[in-house]
């Protein structure tokens, strides 16, 4: 039987004390096997020295555009900031796509600026990806690229996602996902451009990269939809992004997604999830293992 891996990351390590105590949790007793800290937020430093007492957890980098405050000064990144020196909203960042290369330049900075600030709490970082996705725009791809090889960082988080079924799913399933994958055509083709320039570049990503919602058929209850995607992972290694957290009174979520960290939490955090993944064969992997 083939072997079939799993990342399962959580994002936005750092981003609260709460959220990052969360993520420590969920690697303890749940699927957790990796996790990427923001290195520009206030806990990112308390979240990094509590993860040493957890050195089977993978600790990427989350870079961050869209979110806090830029680890260098402001005037140093004059186009990724607002009038209060604070990264700009994720919409607003794609209006700066015409930036060239002064904006190329600014981002790899800032993106280096956030390796170098990781590492400075002690983790040897497993890999990058980024808050809202920002690396699947090309300026900042560009720009993760560059900071990437500055740290001899070679591992980066894929940005295909995709309808995706079963790999025994029967013939209707299969056309389904046809179906589904063709309505989305713009973003796959963006997408596979972006993990083609990634590969391109000499970086390796994970064989694929999931989303339990895009699964076929798709399942309502959140605890039968993973029971679903671990039964039905193919071969290789495969990462799922997750984004667990305790209730924190210093972070604020956009109202789009209230109660999602409470709900991962329940699911990622559940030892039964483990203990399935063991019975399923599926090894529990980090960005080390691709």
């Amino acid at each position: 039987m083939a072997h079939r891996y799993l990342i399962c990351n959580a994002d936005d390590f750092g981003l609260g004390r709460r959220i990052s105590d969360a993520i420590l949790h969920c690697h303890a007793h749940g699927i957790v096997s990796s996790t990427t800290v923001m290195a520009n937020m206030p806990a990112a430093e308390y979240a990094c020295d509590r993860a040493r007492e957890f050195p089977d957890l993978g600790i990427g980098v989350h870079l961050v555009l869209t979110a806090g405050r830029p680890v260098l000064p402001a005037r140093e990144v004059p186009d990724l900031v607002d009038n209060d020196g604070r990264f700009l909203s994720p919409s607003a960042s794609k209006k700066v796509i015409l930036g060239g290369r002064s904006l190329v330049f600014q981002a790899e900075r800032e993106f280096a600026a956030q390796i170098h600030r990781a590492a400075s709490f002690g983790i040897t970082p497993t890999h990058c990806d980024s808050h809202h996705g920002i690396h699947q725009l090309p300026w900042a791809r560009a720009a993760m690229v560059r900071a990437m090889r500055q740290f001899g960082l070679l591992r980066v988080r894929p940005p295909t996602q995709y309808y995706w079924t079963a790999p025994s799913a029967p013939m209707r399933l299969r056309i389904m996902r046809i179906r589904h994958n063709t309505r989305f055509w713009p973003q796959r083709i963006r997408n596979r451009w972006n993990s083609h320039m990634l590969r391109r570049a000499g970086l390796r990503c994970a064989n694929h990269k999931f989303r339990p919602s895009m699964l076929l058929p798709q399942v309502a209850d959140p605890r039968d939809r993973l029971l679903a995607v671990l039964r039905s992972l193919p071969a290789g290694i495969a990462e799922i992004a997750f984004h667990p957290g305790y209730p924190d009174p210093k972070v604020v979520d956009p109202p789009a997604f209230a109660g999602v960290r409470e709900k991962d939490f329940a699911l990622v955090g559940d030892p039964a999830f483990r203990s399935l993944a063991q019975q399923e064969g599926i090894e529990l992997v980090s960005y080390l293992q691709v």
